[in-house]
């Protein structure tokens, strides 16, 4: 799974490696947690013009009666995603790039920081340079008309990198892919299942780190 990321850039950055037409702007963290607004990129339905808005962390169901399911939500399995009801219909027209500096798993070893059980790791690549995880969108509506729209970040099998800290880790999206996996128009399951089977990028560096 991922439970915390970080996001490092600033924003002329993240306008040139993404295409943004706009942007909110974006305060660096190297710790962005569960339920936090984080910034998400997306294409509006409208002109398909890609804008990075800041969305909570955790998917909200359409139909749930309450925001409380929203850190149960924070990740969802890509290879099931498309089936189930909380997740079926964002899979198909709400689909989002989550942009990081890079992401965080732990895993026990002998020598971890004494008041930590785990030994913290954070994945990243040369420079620092953002990518984008895979994820999915949902607006939400409470019955006293209360508005949240928030995400949650795909996740698959580990690569060679990953696999020895952790077996699961984000989906990512490779860069080539960016247009066809946002645009709303592309339904089609099977291609959009394709562009989950990606290992890129090929360069992550494991770093440990003290976690905070």
């Amino acid at each position: 799974m991922c439970g915390r990321y970080t996001l490092v850039a600033g924003d002329e950055e993240l306008i040139a490696e993404f295409g943004l037409d706009s942007c909110d702007h974006v305060a660096p963290s190297r710790n962005i947690c569960p339920t936090q607004l984080t910034p998400v990129i997306r294409v509006r339905e409208l002109d398909l013009k890609r804008e990075l808005k800041r969305l909570r962390w955790g998917l909200i169901p359409s139909w749930s009666k309450d925001p409380s399911s929203a850190y149960k939500m924070i990740n969802a399995r890509s290879e099931e995603a498309a089936a189930k009801p909380a997740f079926r219909d964002a899979v198909r027209r709400r689909r989002c790039l989550i942009p990081c500096t890079g992401f965080y798993e732990w895993k026990a070893v002998e020598g971890a920081p004494k008041k930590a059980k785990k030994q913290a790791f954070l994945f990243r690549v040369e420079g620092e340079r953002p990518f984008a995880m895979g994820g999915i969108w949902e607006p939400w509506r409470g019955p006293s008309g209360e508005a949240i729209e928030s995400f949650t970040i795909l996740t698959t099998n580990a690569n060679h990198i990953v696999s020895p800290i952790h077996d699961r880790m984000p989906v990512i999206i490779d860069p080539r892919d960016y247009e066809e996996w946002l645009d709303p128009r592309m339904l089609e399951p099977k291609r959009i299942q394709e562009l989950l089977c990606t290992d890129a990028p090929a360069n992550l560096i494991p770093v440990t780190v003290d976690f905070l």
